[in-house]
């Protein structure tokens, strides 16, 4: 199916990601898998495929939810981590700093993604913006914890 909506988990990867979280058998698990998936794109951001970008962003929102907040993410309830709890992952630091390195790059204009290059994440500035209103919403929680 792919991507079907704008939400951060309205993707097949995304949602993927959310099975990783659930399969997890302790929050260091957990932890595990988050910075795997932000460092697929943290790693390397100019050639970063389209669904890492994506994958990377969802685990940056779930270590936005993890540092409280009133951050409500579409689809989340749907196609996120059903078993998690995300106060068990703490405000971790450098969770916490990937995590708004992640968002921080996707909310770049497009012209100045570093994998615009590659496959731009979204077809139009019009569908970029309308992915931006969570991205955004995400790294307003995440610099909070400053």
């Amino acid at each position: 199916m792919g991507v079907w909506a704008f939400g951060v988990f309205e993707s097949d990867d995304a949602a993927d990601l959310g099975f990783e979280v659930d399969d997890a058998e302790s929050p260091d698990d957990v932890k595990g898998v988050l910075t795997e998936a932000m460092n697929a794109v943290l790693s390397d951001p100019m050639h970063a495929e389209r669904s890492d970008v994506l994958v990377a962003v969802a685990a940056a929102a779930l270590v936005a939810l993890s540092v409280g907040g009133d951050l409500s993410l579409e689809g989340i309830d749907e196609y996120g981590p059903q078993t998690w709890d995300p106060v068990s992952l703490g405000a971790d630091p450098r969770l916490i700093a990937s995590a708004r390195e992640v968002v921080g790059l996707v909310c770049l204009p497009l012209a100045e993604q570093p994998w615009n290059g590659e496959e731009p994440l979204w077809d139009s500035a019009e569908d970029h913006a309308a992915y931006l209103r969570e991205v955004s919403a995400i790294r307003d929680t995440l610099a909070a914890q400053q």
